[in-house]
């Protein structure tokens, strides 16, 4: 658990340090904390929920063919596999591969950001230790989307669309965020924009109204297993609720990215009801808005006076602690899977 913490606690000191009073030295320090993150990710042994079922595809594609191993999985992670045997490497080039590719979009993502530290620490407690380290496939995919995002703050819209398409490679459920490029290029009247997601909202909830209710006491009173993901949702409607809340200030100060990121935070409400009778797959979609509550924590705090600017910093901070430190402490699956965290490097 120890390593975890450590991460933690130094990406929490640099921001509060460095963030905002040398770019420059904060470039530097990101770099050194991406070097470290793809060794903490990439060599990880026996570390994740899905290490064994990774390791066992990887000794499948081990017999394939080039073109068999790209059909048996999602083609980009089949692709790495068939590389990784054909070079005589093991699962661990696989991972070391699929490590690179997401901190580099993760730093991208964080550089593209006014308060880089401050999307660091948002991404740490889910999408780098969970997902990065438990769901490689779809990690990858996180990451080209990340960099489809930063694409979009930096005003760059083909590479939005290339980068979707890589991330599909690895996973197909990142095609669904080609709904969100026309948001992305600002082509959509804002009164139609929500109105269709005001219509759609109405139709999915009135449609599924019995079942929704069905559904909310079956996980509230018998507790089942999957409310995990009603948290995972309520996490990402967090920082949604806060942009709908300060949309105009958004608009003003940010006007490029105001649709795209007002069409993500109406869908992160959205799945809200969607995920009690669509657990698995809302879950797994939703991944994909993880980056956009480092976009909306790093880019909001600058919409607020000073006083309440600390003051939310501070509240992100002590939300995300408390977070991977109870998920850390009383997770199953953490104890299970993540806790002792093992290297090769170590060992």
């Amino acid at each position: 658990m120890y390593f975890y913490l450590v991460l933690w606690f130094i990406s929490c000191c640099l921001m509060l340090s460095i963030s905002n009073v040398d770019k420059k030295i904060s470039y530097i320090y990101l770099k050194f904390y991406a070097i470290a993150m793809i060794l903490f990710i990439g060599f990880r042994y026996k570390v994740g929920g899905d290490w064994y079922s990774y390791l066992f595809l990887f000794d499948v594609i081990k017999d394939l063919s080039f073109f068999q191993s790209l059909l048996i999985t999602d083609p980009g992670y089949g692709f790495i596999n068939w590389l990784s045997d054909l070079l005589n490497y093991d699962i661990y080039f696989v991972n070391f591969i699929c490590a690179i590719i997401f901190v580099y979009g993760l730093t991208s993502l964080c550089l593209a950001l006014p308060s880089p530290w401050l999307a660091m620490i948002v991404s740490l407690p889910y999408l780098v230790t969970v997902v990065a380290m438990g769901y490689s496939r779809q990690a990858v995919a996180i990451g080209f989307v990340m960099l489809a995002f930063a694409s979009i703050l930096n005003k760059n819209y083909k590479k939005f669309i290339i980068m979707i398409l890589l991330a599909s490679l690895f996973h197909k459920t990142a095609i669904f965020l080609f709904l969100f490029y026309p948001m992305a290029r600002n082509k959509i009247n804002i009164t139609k924009l929500l109105l269709t997601y005001g219509v759609l909202f109405l139709i999915v909830f009135s449609l599924l109204f019995d079942k929704l209710i069905g559904m909310w006491g079956l996980y509230v009173e018998q507790g089942m297993e999957s409310g995990g993901s009603l948290i995972r949702i309520l996490i990402n409607m967090i920082p949604a609720i806060f942009f709908l809340v300060f949309h105009k200030r958004w608009k003003t100060k940010y006007p490029n990215s105001y649709l795209f990121i007002l069409s993500l935070s109406i869908c992160s409400v959205i799945f809200f009801p969607l995920q009690f009778v669509l657990s698995t797959t809302i879950d797994r979609l939703a991944l994909y808005f993880i980056p956009m509550q480092m976009i909306i924590f790093s880019m909001g705090i600058f919409l607020l006076h000073e006083t309440y600017r600390i003051l939310m910093l501070m509240a992100v901070i002590v939300l995300y602690t408390i977070m991977y430190i109870y998920w850390l402490h009383f997770s199953f699956y953490a104890n299970c899977c993540w806790i002792p965290y093992n290297n090769i490097i170590f060992n």
